[in-house]
């Protein structure tokens, strides 16, 4: 099994993907409804 040894990855693996892709999809369905989103990009910590 690809991930006998690493049993939070398939976790890792999805909080990643929503990460990456939620700010996308609000800012099309913003854009969709003629609003306009800006991502600023910051340090935390």
């Amino acid at each position: 099994m690809l991930w006998r040894n690493h049993a939070h990855l398939p976790f890792d693996i999805l909080t990643r993907w929503l990460h990456n892709h939620t700010p996308l999809e609000i800012q099309t369905r913003l854009h969709q409804h003629g609003k306009q989103m800006v991502l600023l990009p910051m340090n935390v910590g």
